[in-house]
């Protein structure tokens, strides 16, 4: 058992998540805290109960989500994980065993503290989508599109679409986050996010130092 058998780590992906929330819920407890692991692996992991990502396990939870709520809850779910409110997988942990419990009524308790918390940064979350967009500056280098942002927010989900869309289809593209470490791509017409935690770390606003990076490390 580890020395704090209430708290959990994962790899800080959304399906990482949903796996540690079926592992609380089948354990019938609100964590104590939920944190992506280390880079680095580092010793202080060993106080937490490290749970792997299983894309099938995280498939299921969000399907259930799905029938005990809505579409409409699914997509509030995961825009909850997008947001920077303090402690967001606790608070998110918190409303999906709401919905399991109740149904989608619950996303209208807005008297409850912790589904009024996860509205509010929704739309927080939204409306720097939207900041994000207007003020994008792109910069052409060799054929590539590139731009740095740093959002408080993990946008780069909810904008990804819309930031592809205004670029020509043959031209290049990378976007880092360079606060959540996420490169969004389009390369030779393949689009993909990345998470480059672990393997990517550029904290610059410089796009000449995000190329020279990038290329320096083919991802």
């Amino acid at each position: 058992m580890c020395a704090y058998s209430n708290a959990f780590s994962y790899d800080g992906t959304f399906e990482g998540f949903l796996c540690v929330a079926v592992r609380c819920i089948n354990m019938r407890l609100i964590p104590l805290e939920i944190k992506r692991r280390t880079e680095d692996g580092s010793i202080q992991d060993l106080q937490y109960n490290s749970i792997r990502t299983n894309k099938v396990i995280a498939d299921k939870m969000y399907a259930l989500i799905g029938k005990q709520g809505s579409r409409e809850i699914q997509q509030m779910i995961y825009d909850s994980f997008l947001t920077c409110i303090p402690d967001k997988e606790i608070d998110t942990y918190i409303f999906i065993c709401k919905i399991l419990k109740f149904g989608a009524v619950v996303a209208e308790y807005r008297e409850d503290e912790v589904v009024r918390r996860i509205h509010l940064a929704i739309q927080d979350l939204y409306r720097e989508a939207q900041a994000e967009l207007s003020r994008l500056d792109l910069v052409s280098i060799d054929g590539h599109q590139l731009a740095v942002l740093n959002p408080r927010n993990n946008v780069l989900p909810v904008v990804k679409d819309a930031i592809l869309h205004r670029i020509d289809g043959d031209k290049d593209v990378d976007i880092y986050d360079k606060r959540h470490r996420l490169l969004l791509q389009r390369h030779a017409g393949i689009e993909r996010i990345i998470d480059t935690y672990g393997l990517l770390n550029i904290d610059t606003d410089n796009v000449e130092d995000l190329y020279k990076q990038l290329f320096n490390y083919v991802v």
